[in-house]
């Protein structure tokens, strides 16, 4: 074969390594005000993952890893907002990365906090139960168990 040859070849096997990886971040979009009014600009969020919307115990994930029993992490994270939305990727660098058996805890809630810059920083209310979607990451056990570790 010539040279070619190999390099289309380790081109396709890249490609069909990078189809059935399974991407260990999960996106939200929400919405956010400030004195009433939508906010523009460039917000500042913190996010934790935690086991409860009333009383959290655990913090199973935040994007600076910092967050215990639902505080608020300690580093804020700069994220666009245009007429109110905003949209993200949790878990992709440089955030705290996530891994999939963060899903094996049920319930889940995306506890948020905003800050305009101007404020400080308030905790949005209520938090968001995590839903079908971080719970796909995990589709390949069963009870918890890798399909790999089954026999």
């Amino acid at each position: 074969m010539r040279r070619i040859d190999y390099i289309v070849i380790a081109g396709i096997l890249l490609a069909v390594t990078v189809c059935f990886a399974v991407p260990t971040s999960i996106t939200y979009q929400g919405t956010v005000t400030s004195e009433g009014i939508n906010f523009q600009g460039t917000g500042y969020f913190k996010f934790a993952i935690v086991d409860d919307p009333v009383l959290p115990t655990v913090s199973y994930w935040s994007h600076d890893g910092s967050s215990v029993a639902g505080s608020e992490p300690s580093v804020p994270l700069n994220v666009s907002v245009t007429d109110g939305l905003y949209h993200i990727s949790l878990g992709q660098t440089p955030q705290e990365p996530m891994d999939a058996t963060l899903f094996t805890n049920d319930p889940l809630y995306l506890r948020i906090w905003f800050s305009d810059g101007v404020n400080g920083f308030q905790m949005l209310s209520p938090d968001q139960p995590i839903l079908s979607t971080g719970f796909a990451l995990n589709a390949d056990t069963v009870d918890g168990i890798h399909g790999t570790d089954l026999e």
